[in-house]
């Protein structure tokens, strides 16, 4: 299987200026909320405001991780190998070259 990179960035591109977004809100920024999971989505407001507004990246990262989370991170690493021109490293906290293409 093949995916048209410049399509579908041009695609994704599209969606945002539909959406008139352009950047990440400012609170979003002031929490160093960059993305999102399925499972925040269905979390209740004051578990989610304690797990990502009032405790930090690291305080969060130093938490038992759960199946769902190991699965969308085993997922998500095979997704980047397959697709991906570099993969980040969560561990040295830095991109490298994807060498597996």
């Amino acid at each position: 299987m093949s995916v048209d990179k410049k399509e579908l960035n041009k695609k994704l591109k599209d969606i945002l200026d539909k959406a008139n977004i352009s950047e990440l809100p400012e609170f979003a920024k002031s929490y160093d909320w960059t993305h999102h999971s399925p499972s925040q989505i269905t979390k209740p407001d004051d578990s989610w405001g304690y797990l990502y507004l009032y405790l930090s990246a690291k305080d969060r990262a130093n938490m038992l991780g759960s199946a769902k989370m190991e699965a969308g991170a085993i997922i998500g690493q095979a997704m980047a190998e397959m697709f991906a021109d570099k993969i980040y490293d969560r561990n040295k906290k830095k991109y490298f070259d994807n060498k597996t293409k």
